[in-house]
């Protein structure tokens, strides 16, 4: 776990990529609760 830490600092330009993922993962989270409200949703 150590080693992965250090490999993490000592590449800044990961840490981008892993809040661009992390975004990416919460737009796709959000869409999914919104179709399965639609989905679940009486009279549509």
């Amino acid at each position: 776990m150590t080693q992965l830490v250090i490999q993490h600092y000592a590449r800044p330009t990961a840490r981008r990529h892993l809040w661009i993922g992390m975004a990416m993962a919460v737009v796709a989270v959000a869409f999914g609760i919104e179709q399965v409200a639609h989905w679940l949703a009486p009279g549509s």
